[in-house]
């Protein structure tokens, strides 16, 4: 190997050494141990790392420690030493290591001949022996391993680290700057009609979404309640041993005991599910196999009956006021609540959002991108689905969206992104021995706008592949955001909408929440008119309301005047004048272009729920002022009323490559389409 061509990416060899050995570790114990492996674990050195670089729990509860050494160049005896002491200082940390890996960017030096062709057996190679046969002799039980540069090599040339070697050893192009350069070009180009920065408030579709890919709030609170639940737990079976070590009289209380007893062992094995889960939560890892929830719902209900029909008893056993306290303290949790959190933040892989037009999908997904692009932890991707083909496959996609060349394949391209985590996560500052949960930097692939890219089927088939795409590599996560009418012919229990957030009609943020950070962007003045932040009832109509009065004072409003038919009409009049000014026509806004125009559109409406773009074009041929001598405006002003969302397109791929995508255009935000055909019906 030649290590020379080793990509550090801007971080010291010795920590760039690391992330390499943590990934390809990761890789060799799921392929060694693909049945018994429990979790993977990695340290961050910036505490202490305990011995290792990471380590892996197995189900027997036995450990494998790995840790990397950047000795580059022949080793001395006080890095022998630096190994030696490593290795005392895991064992010490973690007694249960029954496995030690030891990783080396060089191969070992043997016997050879000196000078005076004496043979020098004071070699590396049989100093690491030495070191090797004297732990393993003091550690009983514990196999010591050397991974050398032949044997990283090797592991290297499998075929399931093809993405780790491209990443680490040849000039890759994927790094966290390409993706934030990608994100950028969308931002400025056509997230730039979509998406305010500074008129974001974070609302419920944001909130879940890093919800689903990790946060150390949301993870701490979800131990907090399991940890109460815990305690409960341990003082109901307390209270419980305490009585039937002092019950006298059985016969007397031969179905209490019984009760009791039955209850006990169950609440035994909830005591272990419960420390299971804790433990999955901090070291985030999925539960989907090891949760019983069968041992979860546990019916308290006779118990209690029967201690309330016994209640003389507490005369005698003060014990029977604290079993029937614990027991309905337990019966209050909400299991359900409990577990379905549990699995949406460890076990599930996609999350769909649905919500129809204005409800804030594009503008949630486009902040949500931007602030964890300036964070360290996770990493998005943001994909504009009306920009790709879905019948290309997932290596496609993200090469177009990225700018990649062609010749990743998508085994490499996953095994990159997740190169990515790894070093995201060695450069976090959390320790695996500190009372912090872990979270593992999630590589989130963002889709946003299914609906305005077909086939839909098409779409289900790539949505599919989500599921396998991440049990293979688990540091992956998608994120999809559409309308909801893509998805109604699917059966309610189907796969693809099992996890689901559904927006409400009115908007992701309630409109009076948003009121003060649109008026102030729009440098409005109320003037006392705090009537308007209620009688505002969708994201639409505030947003109509800024721009007709933006740059203005406001007093003596009529309160018909902010209803939203009485907003389109003067937002109209606006339209009308920018697209006359933007496009130069030489018309004044009395000729009603815009208004012309949309009500031609909207007679090819009455009669088709899409029309393709060229037939759409044909429809404003009539139009007076549209087409002059000199210019032909009909193309412009359907992008132009795109923007402002009145039509929304949508691409119709082919099955081949040869044959273009046609274009496709169907009804926009409906209160803007329902004006223009009261204007129709009224005309």
């Amino acid at each position: 190997m030649n290590w020379q061509h080793f990509q550090t990416y801007n971080e010291a060899p010795t920590r760039a050494f690391e992330c390499m050995c943590n990934q390809l570790f990761e890789l060799w114990c799921k392929k060694t141990y693909p049945d018994s492996l429990k979790a993977v674990t990695i340290v961050n050195g910036s505490g202490g790392d305990g011995g290792v670089e990471s380590f892996a729990i197995k189900k027997d509860d036995t450990i494998i420690g790995m840790q990397a050494k950047w000795f580059l160049n022949s080793i001395s005896a006080n890095q022998f030493g630096q190994i030696s002491n490593s290795i005392k200082t895991a064992l010490r940390v973690r007694p249960k290591i029954k496995k030690y890996i030891v990783c080396i960017p060089r191969d070992l030096s043997s016997d050879r001949i000196g000078k005076g062709k004496k043979v020098v057996e004071d070699t590396e190679l049989n100093r690491w022996q030495k070191l090797k046969n004297k732990l393993e002799e003091d550690y009983s039980g514990l196999e010591i391993e050397l991974w050398n540069e032949t044997q990283l090599l090797t592991n290297l040339q499998d075929s399931d680290a093809a993405g780790i070697y491209r990443y680490w050893f040849e000039k890759s192009e994927m790094s966290k700057e390409l993706i934030v350069y990608s994100y950028e070009k969308q931002k400025s180009g056509w997230l730039s009609q979509k998406y305010t920065p500074c008129l974001h408030i974070q609302g419920q579709m944001q909130k879940s979404i890093l919800k689903f890919v990790g946060t150390l709030d949301n993870r701490q609170n979800s131990i907090s309640t399991l940890s109460a639940m815990s305690q409960q737990c341990s003082k109901f079976l307390k209270a419980c041993d305490d009585y039937l070590q002092f019950v006298q009289d059985h016969s007397s209380q031969e179905q209490l005991i019984h009760e009791i007893q039955r209850t006990h062992e169950q609440v035994i094995k909830l005591l272990g599910e419960i420390k299971c889960v804790i433990d999955a939560l901090n070291n985030d890892q999925q539960v989907a196999s090891s949760i019983n929830e069968n041992n979860w719902y546990i019916d308290f209900a006779m118990l209690i009956e029967l201690l309330k029909q016994n209640e003389q008893l507490r005369k005698n056993y003060f014990h029977i006021s604290e079993i029937k306290k614990t027991a309905e303290a337990l019966q209050e949790n909400e299991i359900h609540t409990i577990i379905s959190d549990i699995r949406f933040q460890l076990d599930n892989k996609k999350y769909l959002i649905l919500g129809n037009p204005g409800s804030g999908k594009t503008h949630g997904i486009a902040n949500l991108v931007e602030s964890l692009l300036n964070q360290n932890l996770h990493i998005p991707i943001l994909i504009r689905a009306k920009d790709v083909n879905p019948n290309c496959n997932w290596a496609d996609i993200l090469k177009k969206t990225l700018g990649l060349a062609s010749v990743w394949n998508e085994t490499e391209l996953w095994q990159a992104l997740e190169a990515l985590s790894y070093r995201a996560e060695v450069n976090n500052v959390y320790t695996a021995d500190t009372v912090v949960a872990k979270i593992i930097p999630k590589i989130l692939i963002c889709i946003d706008g299914v609906d305005e890219s077909k086939p839909y089927d098409l779409w289900y088939d790539r949505l599919r592949e989500i599921e396998a795409i991440c049990y293979k590599y688990p540091r992956l996560r998608f994120c999809i955001t559409s309308r909801p009418y893509v998805f109604r012919e699917l059966a309610y229990d189907d796969s693809l909408l099992i996890n689901t957030l559904r927006l409400p009609s009115d908007g992701d943020v309630p409109v009076n929440e948003l009121f003060q950070e649109y008026i102030e962007y729009f440098h409005i003045n109320i003037e006392g008119c705090s009537w308007i932040k209620w009688s505002l009832k969708t994201p639409l109509a505030l947003r109509v309301f800024c721009e007709n009065y933006r740059h203005r004072s406001i007093s003596g409003v009529e309160k018909s005047s902010v209803t939203i038919t009485n907003l389109l009409s003067k937002k109209f009049h606006i339209i009308e004048k920018e697209f006359n000014s933007k496009y130069e026509t030489g018309y004044g806004d009395r000729e009603l272009i815009v208004q012309n125009s949309l009500l031609a559109i909207a007679r090819k409406f009455l009669i088709n729920t899409t029309v393709y773009r060229n037939d759409l074009i044909d429809s404003l041929k009539d139009v007076p002022g549209l087409i002059t001598a000199v210019n032909d405006y009909r193309r412009v002003l359907i992008d132009f009323i795109e923007n402002y969302g009145i039509l929304q397109s949508y691409t119709v791929n082919s099955d081949t490559i040869l044959e273009p995508p046609k274009t496709y255009y169907s009804i926009g935000v409906q209160p803007f389409f329902d004006y223009i055909l009261a204007l129709l019906i009224r005309g």
